[in-house]
């Protein structure tokens, strides 16, 4: 298989339709890679991939991850990811990926296209830097590379130091000739192919020699053809070129001319990838070529296998057991066995890097069963063993393999019904649901989508569907499916898995929406309520963004709607003087502590009127998530009739206490003393207030007021007519100090409303000063 790797822009698709055809009309068994170069376009590998359909006839497809590539197809590989061809298979280069100081993504992919069966030739529809780069990569590995001569990119624009980094520049049309004479590759006119191992062209080398070679001579040409060939030879002589080395093996001392074909066979083995090694039955190495030194990480040459073998581990790479004698691929291989494609683990210690892990693959055959094969003389006891170095292979399917083995887990905990569908909805296969309440998985043996929900639900899921596998991108749709009686929810999820298949997980929400139901129903109750409330009550976030407000705030701040307020912070509303108290104030709510009573705070309105509310603030969830709602309380006319209470009453202490007689208010049931000012204490001869609360002004009277009055009976008279009338009443009273001396004085009594309460306030008048 030829594979032609061609590196192009958006904007040379036109060129690009000229180059394919022409390379599908005169070369067979080509598969195409286009790498798309805009880095920065913001196009998506969809659009492109569709871009390309539109300029040839061929079968256009993206090379995803574990795609086989095919003959005569387009394959449009996606920018920066670690993708590389092994055995023309698209893989994913997970050792590189981690360690993106190694090779970049790009390197990835065009390094890995050299190392595969077949030819390569890697094509640039312009010679800008980052492909000059490519090219220059691909010329390092051996391959082919050629700048398509279009009218935009060489005439006069082009430097003649660049062009003299490619193999070849030519048009579309000679682009074709030259892959078909280079690698002697049968053409669909031709109808005609040679021997790649022989070499022999179709034609005399002259004149398949390009027609546009700008940059190298004659000889030049001449040399890149034996390469080819011998590139050829080499991909060839693993599987059919053994007699070859059995003919080396044999007439190895024999003439110069022998000799000759000896050096031509060491050139042969010096440009092959994979390590070539003939020993003989006592493990004494005859030949190793360059690749397998550098594969084994030795210098010099070996002389004795057995030596090698006996300083390193060789382990079986899927048990991870050391080999036996018996099984140890390279000992068989040493006794006369043929061995094919044997995989083994080899540990070597390093001095830089400690010990190290390779894998090898041997493929061994004793030159004595290859000469009889092809009929010729062989030496005896001696094999040829072919090693590969499949570390990032074998690297690859262990991480894949622990990559199954974590996916596997992650499938078994789900407890969800998954299915895997088809674009036509047919189901493939399910995995049961690990718990009750799902659709049996009886009902998707065998049958569609619209089998098994009703069809209005069955095109929607169609849909889904079908917009998950065009876009790559996961889709979900909620349905609902009958349970006997009772109604079920579900939500589906498409999951893409290639770009006909899906992966659904089905789980039950019937709670969710059961929920989500009453939350929905919750919130508008809630709002309502809010709304209806008389109190002004508002919603707020942590950092005190207004959510919500009823009507009762809009007219309590001046707004005209909720929208004047929605957005703006709260803290724009506080006077500027209580800013700190309400930044305490929302650090204590979101503490969730229960309030020890209403806040009070000045807040201004939107005309610029300052008004002084009482706020009760709680942590409440709304719309699925912690907010503060706070109850305010216009107080501003209620704290100025407190302020004049207070006022007034400051005015009626100041006159209590500068009135020149004794004041005394009596408790109008029991006439206890309930306050007095200083005047009366002097009358009495007492010096704290304290002493006399609540007692009776009785106490500090002798017995009779004369002596025919006991001054008890004088004073229930005079207590039942303060109880009878509201008029003032007048009496003349001897007090007895507390000294003893007799005070006479004069005694009035009126009754009036205090605070709400009725109480009965007595004037004590010195009659001695």
């Amino acid at each position: 298989m030829t594979i032609v790797a061609i590196s192009v822009l958006q904007n040379e698709l036109h060129t690009l339709s000229s180059l394919l055809s022409a390379i599908n009309q005169q070369v067979s068994d080509c598969t195409y890679i286009l790498v798309q170069s805009d880095l920065d376009s913001a196009m998506s590998a969809n659009q492109f991939i569709g871009n390309v359909k539109q300029y040839t006839k061929m079968a256009v497809l993206p090379a995803k991850l574990h795609t086989n590539l095919v003959s005569n197809q387009v394959y449009v590989l996606p920018t920066n990811q670690y993708l590389e061809v092994n055995n023309h298979t698209i893989v994913y280069d997970a050792t590189t990926a981690a360690d993106t100081d190694t090779m970049s993504s790009s390197e990835v992919f065009w390094n890995s296209l050299a190392n595969n069966e077949g030819f390569f030739v890697g094509i640039a529809m312009y010679p800008d830097a980052e492909r000059l780069a490519q090219m220059r990569m691909v010329q390092s590995l051996g391959a082919l590379t050629v700048l398509c001569d279009s009218s935009h990119n060489i005439k006069g624009q082009v430097s003649k130091e660049v062009i003299s980094q490619f193999n070849y520049v030519a048009p579309p049309q000679e682009i074709a000739k030259i892959i078909a004479d280079t690698f002697f590759v049968e053409t669909p006119s031709q109808g005609q192919s040679i021997n790649p191992v022989l070499g022999i062209p179709p034609s005399a080398v002259g004149e398949q020699m390009p027609l546009n070679k700008t940059t190298t001579n004659h000889s030049t040409k001449n040399q890149q053809k034996v390469n080819s060939r011998l590139d050829l030879i080499s991909n060839e002589l693993e599987q059919q070129g053994l007699q070859l080395l059995d003919t080396f093996a044999k007439l190895r001392a024999e003439s110069a001319q022998l000799e000759q074909q000896k050096l031509l066979l060491e050139s042969v083995l010096l440009s092959m990838r994979d390590g070539v090694m003939t020993i003989d039955a006592n493990g004494q190495i005859m030949q190793m070529n360059h690749s397998l030194k550098k594969m084994l990480g030795v210098k010099d040459d070996i002389r004795s296998l057995t030596k090698w073998l006996d300083e390193r581990q060789i382990l079986n790479p899927d048990s991870k057991a050391v080999f036996i004698d018996d099984e140890n691929p390279l000992l068989l291989a040493m006794k006369g066995y043929a061995i094919v494609d044997s995989e083994i683990q080899v540990e070597q210690k390093s001095e830089a890097n400690g010990t190290q892990t390779i894998y090898l693959k041997i493929n061994a055959l004793p030159l004595q069963q290859a000469a009889q094969a092809a009929t010729i003389p062989a030496a005896n006891n001696a094999t040829v063993l072919v090693i590969s170095d499949i570390t990032n292979r074998k690297r690859t399917e262990i991480e894949l393999r622990k990559s199954e083995l974590t996916q596997k887990a992650l499938l078994n905990a789900i407890p969800d019904v998954m299915v895997r569908v088809n674009r036509d909805g047919v189901y493939l296969d399910y995995i049961p649901a690990k718990d009750e309440g799902h659709i049996p998985t009886a009902a998707f043996i065998g049958n569609k989508l619209d089998d098994i929900f009703p069809e209005y639900e069955a095109e929607d899921l169609m849909e889904c569907l079908t917009e998950a596998l065009d876009t790559g991108v996961v889709q979900k749709h909620q349905v609902e499916f009958p349970v006997e009686t009772d109604k079920q929810f579900y939500e589906i999820r498409f999951s893409p898995l290639n770009f006909n298949e899906a992966l659904g997980i089905i789980r039950q929400v019937t709670d969710k929406v059961v929920t989500e139901d009453a939350l929905r129903k919750s919130a508008a109750y809630f709002r309502m309520l809010m709304e209806r409330s008389p109190a002004p009550v508002i919603v707020h976030d942590i950092k005190g963004r207004l959510i919500d407000a009823n009507s009762a705030t809009l007219r309590m701040l001046g707004a005209e709607n909720a929208s004047d307020l929605k957005g703006k912070n709260i803290n724009h509303f506080i006077h500027s003087k209580d800013k700190s108290k309400f930044k305490s104030y929302l650090k204590y709510c979101y503490n969730d502590d229960v309030p020890d009573g209403p806040a009070i705070y000045q807040i201004v309105s939107v005309d610029g009127q300052t008004i002084e509310v009482e706020a009760v603030g709680s942590m409440i969830m709304y719309e699925n998530r912690l907010v503060v709602q706070a109850i305010l309380r216009d107080v501003t006319e209620e704290n100025q009739i407190k302020q004049q209470l207070s006022d007034s009453e400051y005015k009626y202490r100041a006159l209590f206490e500068a009135n020149p007689d004794g004041l005394v208010i009596l408790d109008p049931n029991s006439k206890a003393i309930l306050d007095c000012n200083d005047n009366l204490l002097k009358i009495i001869g007492y010096n704290k207030k304290e002493s006399i609360l609540g007692t009776s002004l009785l106490q500090y009277s002798p017995d009779n007021q004369s002596p025919n009055n006991p001054s008890n009976t004088l004073w229930n008279s005079l207590m039942e007519q303060i109880a009878t009338t509201k008029d003032p009443i007048h009496q003349k009273w001897v007090f007895l100090s507390k000294e003893g001396k007799r005070i006479q004085a004069e005694l009035s009594f009126q009754t009036f409303n205090f605070k709400g309460k009725s109480v009965c306030v007595a004037t004590v008048r010195n009659k001695n000063k």
